[in-house]
């Protein structure tokens, strides 16, 4: 499910500060307009992505999918768009961008409609004691839904809802007045008539006529339960992130992310290939095998694989290039990634307070 809307937007190492973009945001990746971005796909950046109301942000790398650039007919106006896809390094960096998209999606909620047309939702629509009618289901708003019938519905009437997901399954019950009905244009092809059904809503009560007959339980007491239930499910769909090993190769500024961020991403997303890494005239080679390092070689040097891995975290300048592929070498390092970052780190620390490089 993808949320579109404002959010606040920092490309980190190329923007000062976070600038309001318009575009849209799933748990899997972001796109948003920018100004000026040229780079190639594949690239890493690091972005900070917060809500508008300051309440949710993460910070996450994030791999460029896609540009886009729109001109208008008379090439009065340029919108260009970049498209990311996440790439969290561990489960607490994909639970935040969980819970950033959520919040974004319940601040639309709250302050508009959402339109849920594409998404294919039905609901189970009782009205008195009739027996219960599949209705779809075209907006949304906390206070009211917005229904497809083919069937009148009279103003006034109280009608019991459960809200289906795209597979059937029940994601909510709710309950509320038809404030709204008319007939809608029908195609003369069509023979069945259609008719847009708006419904005030309130919370479920066991007193009220309308019932929905489901063996399963309202979800939650009030309507705030409700919405948050139903976010929830049609967030799920989209919760397993696409694994980066399909991808040909990540690139990036080492002016912008750091190679202790690279090797974590790759470690999680259990990858293989060779990560090369350059920086004015030094080259160096770190291979990997399903996220572990297993051999590091500075081109033109004698140092050990541990040397290597000690030398190259520093760079805070220069660039990688990390490309899929087959790796077939010993494991001469022989601890797992995250052990050797923080070991390289700690020996920089000591070297640094003993003075030597």
């Amino acid at each position: 499910m993808r949320i579109d809307g404002d959010f606040e937007v920092r490309i980190v190492g190329l923007d000062d500060a976070s600038v309001r973009r318009r575009g849209n945001i799933s748990v899997t990746g972001v796109y948003f307009e920018v100004d000026d971005f040229s780079a190639e796909l594949g690239t890493v950046e690091r972005l900070e992505l917060s809500s508008t109301d300051g309440n949710r942000s993460v910070i996450c790398l994030a791999c460029l999918a896609r540009l886009m650039t729109v001109v208008d007919l008379w090439e009065t106006t340029r919108v260009s768009g970049v498209a990311f896809q996440f790439l969290p390094g561990d489960e607490a960096m994909r639970q935040d961008i969980l819970g950033l998209v959520s919040h974004v999606a319940r601040q639309r909620l709250l302050g508009d409609e959402v339109l849920l047309e594409q998404l294919g939702l039905d609901a189970s629509m009782n009205i008195g004691t009739g027996a219960p009618r599949t209705a779809r289901l075209q907006t949304m708003r906390s206070t009211s839904l917005v229904l497809e019938t083919e069937w009148p519905v009279e103003r006034g009437a109280r009608v019991g809802l459960a809200i289906e997901g795209p597979q059937g399954s029940q994601l909510v019950q709710i309950q509320g007045v038809v404030d709204e009905t008319r007939a809608l244009a029908c195609d003369p092809d069509e023979d069945q008539s259609r008719y847009r059904v708006q419904v005030a809503l309130n919370t479920t009560d066991s007193k009220e006529p309308a019932q929905i007959d489901h063996a399963s339980d309202p979800v939650g007491s009030t309507l705030d339960d409700a919405f948050a239930s139903l976010l929830d499910n049609l967030l799920k769909p989209d919760a397993v992130q696409p694994s980066m090993s399909r991808a040909p190769h990540i690139a990036g500024d080492l002016g912008r992310v750091a190679i202790a961020s690279v090797l974590s991403l790759l470690e999680f997303e259990r990858m293989s290939g060779c990560l090369r890494l350059l920086r004015d005239d030094q080259k160096a080679i770190l291979f990997v095998k399903e996220g572990r390092v297993l051999d590091a070689e500075l081109v033109d040097s004698d140092e050990r694989p541990l040397e290597v891995l000690e030398h190259v975290i520093q760079w805070n300048r220069g660039s990688f290039r990390f490309v899929v592929e087959e790796v077939d070498r010993p494991d001469l390092l022989r601890m797992t990634t995250t052990a050797l970052i923080l070991d390289a780190l700690r020996e920089v620390d000591e070297n640094g307070r003993h003075g030597t490089s």
